[in-house]
């Protein structure tokens, strides 16, 4: 039997050493997504919308249907594949192998990432539709008896793209405020909490935010350090594939439905064709390839308020 001509490549070590990387690498969308199977090229989501409230039993149940809307969700097929020169291999002794095996995880891990950062940036652009099919971000949702509700506000600030740490302490408070006002499709109140929430930043915009949720609060009126009731409450987070900087999201996340649906229909799988294979023999290189089958879209938009400083 021959001898491999790389040691230290094995199929179980690559599979290993990429699945821990995978596993390792740190993702947010999970945090602001209902996580769901799927078994099928796309997904009907017909339970979005409302259930029915207690009511004190008088005469019987009263059966109420949920409501018509729906939302499709179709899986999509994502793929990254690299070449790696076997005189490299022999040359580096299979430790950049190891590196580049590393970096495709990330890659595949943080993807779902990227088309969540689309998701946020386009929610109030044609195409981009909740469950109603109003856009994400809107002035005018309505299902019912909801009345016209928005979770697209606006909030002064002196330099949008630059707001002071109480300027964005305000627009933050305004928009706890717009989240615990939505009601059902029955006009029942959602009782909404201000819980579970999850600041989502521009980069430019994380160190205002992160001060102006943990900065210690002075009375105006005695002068008296007060501890800042939302320090440690709300999370926040800065996605780099934000466009807007004089825009932030706030989401609520401690919900049985979350302000976006990841539905997966097979895992990252590493595949890869190396020594010994065709490939190798015409072009002296392995190939290493990862997948990934899998959606991501929209949710409630009841737990999502954006706000754009103007």
């Amino acid at each position: 039997m021959l001898q491999s001509q790389y040691p230290g490549i094995t199929a179980a070590g690559v599979r290993a050493e990429f699945q821990q990387k995978f596993e390792e690498t740190e993702t947010y969308y999970q945090d602001l997504s209902t996580l769901t199977r799927s078994n099928s090229e796309s997904e009907s989501y017909r339970w979005l919308g409302s259930t029915p409230t207690m009511r004190e039993w008088i005469g019987g149940r009263q059966l109420k249907g949920l409501r018509s809307e729906r939302y499709d969700l179709t899986n999509k097929l994502y793929e990254a594949t690299m070449s790696v020169s076997i005189d490299d291999l022999r040359r580096d002794k299979v430790g950049g192998l190891r590196m580049r095996i590393a970096e495709l995880a990330d890659r595949a891990a943080t993807h779902p990432d990227t088309v969540l950062e689309g998701l946020i940036n386009n929610g109030g652009s044609a195409g981009f539709l909740a469950y109603d099919g109003q856009y994400f971000f809107d002035t005018d949702h309505a299902s019912g008896d909801s009345g016209s509700q928005s979770n697209d506000i606006t909030y002064d600030a002196v330099t949008p793209s630059a707001p002071t740490v109480a300027e964005f302490k305000s627009s933050l408070q305004a928009a706890i405020s717009k989240l615990m006002s939505f009601v059902d499709d029955r006009g029942v109140s959602l009782r909404t909490t201000p819980t579970g929430l999850v600041c989502v930043v521009h980069p430019n915009l994380i160190f205002t935010a992160a001060e102006a949720l943990s900065a210690t609060i002075i009375n105006s009126t005695s002068n008296v350090l007060q501890t800042n009731p939302l320090t440690g409450a709300i999370r926040v987070i800065a996605l780099p594939g934000l466009s807007d900087a004089t825009k932030w999201t706030l989401f609520k996340t401690n919900v049985p439905v979350r302000p976006f649906i990841f539905q997966e229909e097979q895992a990252a799988t590493l595949d890869w064709v190396a020594e010994g294979s065709e490939y190798e023999f015409d072009n002296l290189q392995h190939k290493y390839g990862v997948s990934r089958i899998y959606a991501l879209g929209y949710g409630m938009w009841q737990y999502a308020i954006r706000t754009t400083l103007v």
